[in-house]
Protein backbone atom coordinates (compact mmCIF):
# COMPACT_ATOMS: atom_id res chain seq x y z
CA UNK A 1 0.00 0.00 0.00
CA UNK A 2 1.32 3.42 -0.91
CA UNK A 3 0.33 5.89 1.80
CA UNK A 4 0.34 9.55 0.85
CA UNK A 5 1.85 8.83 -2.54
CA UNK A 6 0.94 8.44 -6.18
CA UNK A 7 1.03 5.24 -8.22
CA UNK A 8 0.27 4.71 -11.89
CA UNK A 9 1.49 3.60 -15.30
CA UNK A 10 4.27 5.45 -17.10
CA UNK A 11 2.81 6.88 -20.32
CA UNK A 12 0.67 4.17 -21.96
CA UNK A 13 2.81 1.20 -20.85
CA UNK A 14 0.69 -0.87 -18.45
CA UNK A 15 3.72 -3.05 -17.60
CA UNK A 16 5.85 -0.08 -16.38
CA UNK A 17 4.59 1.82 -13.35
CA UNK A 18 5.97 4.56 -11.17
CA UNK A 19 5.15 5.11 -7.50
CA UNK A 20 5.94 7.93 -5.10
CA UNK A 21 6.08 6.95 -1.45
CA UNK A 22 6.10 9.48 1.36
CA UNK A 23 8.31 8.70 4.37
CA UNK A 24 6.14 7.43 7.24
CA UNK A 25 5.67 9.49 10.38
CA UNK A 26 7.71 8.47 13.42
CA UNK A 27 10.38 6.83 11.27
CA UNK A 28 13.87 7.81 10.11
CA UNK A 29 12.31 8.38 6.66
CA UNK A 30 9.80 11.06 7.75
CA UNK A 31 9.78 13.96 5.30
CA UNK A 32 11.33 11.84 2.55
CA UNK A 33 9.83 11.38 -0.90
CA UNK A 34 10.87 8.14 -2.58
CA UNK A 35 10.47 7.34 -6.27
CA UNK A 36 9.93 3.65 -7.06
CA UNK A 37 9.81 1.99 -10.49
CA UNK A 38 7.72 -1.17 -10.95
CA UNK A 39 8.04 -3.47 -13.97
CA UNK A 40 5.37 -6.13 -14.40
CA UNK A 41 6.36 -9.19 -16.46
CA UNK A 42 4.05 -10.25 -19.31
CA UNK A 43 3.07 -13.36 -17.32
CA UNK A 44 2.06 -11.40 -14.20
CA UNK A 45 0.51 -12.46 -11.73
CA UNK A 46 2.29 -15.79 -12.13
CA UNK A 47 5.65 -14.00 -11.89
CA UNK A 48 6.27 -11.12 -9.47
CA UNK A 49 6.96 -7.54 -10.57
CA UNK A 50 10.47 -6.12 -10.30
CA UNK A 51 10.60 -3.14 -7.97
CA UNK A 52 13.48 -0.68 -7.63
CA UNK A 53 13.89 2.54 -5.70
CA UNK A 54 15.17 5.41 -7.84
CA UNK A 55 15.66 7.62 -4.79
CA UNK A 56 18.69 6.69 -2.69
CA UNK A 57 17.48 4.70 0.32
CA UNK A 58 19.61 3.48 3.19
CA UNK A 59 17.87 0.27 4.27
CA UNK A 60 19.23 -3.25 4.91
CA UNK A 61 16.89 -4.79 2.32
CA UNK A 62 17.63 -2.29 -0.49
CA UNK A 63 20.89 -2.70 -2.41
CA UNK A 64 23.00 0.08 -3.94
CA UNK A 65 21.08 -0.21 -7.25
CA UNK A 66 17.77 0.39 -5.45
CA UNK A 67 16.58 -3.20 -5.86
CA UNK A 68 14.80 -4.96 -3.05
CA UNK A 69 16.95 -7.87 -1.87
CA UNK A 70 14.93 -10.38 0.09
CA UNK A 71 15.47 -14.08 -0.51
CA UNK A 72 11.76 -14.60 0.04
CA UNK A 73 11.00 -12.51 -3.07
CA UNK A 74 13.67 -14.12 -5.24
CA UNK A 75 13.14 -17.80 -4.50
CA UNK A 76 9.49 -18.05 -3.50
Amino acid sequence: MVVGGVTGPVAEDMFHWQATIMGPLNSPYVGGVFLVMIHFPPDYPFKPPKVAFRTKVFHPNINSNGSICLDLLKEH
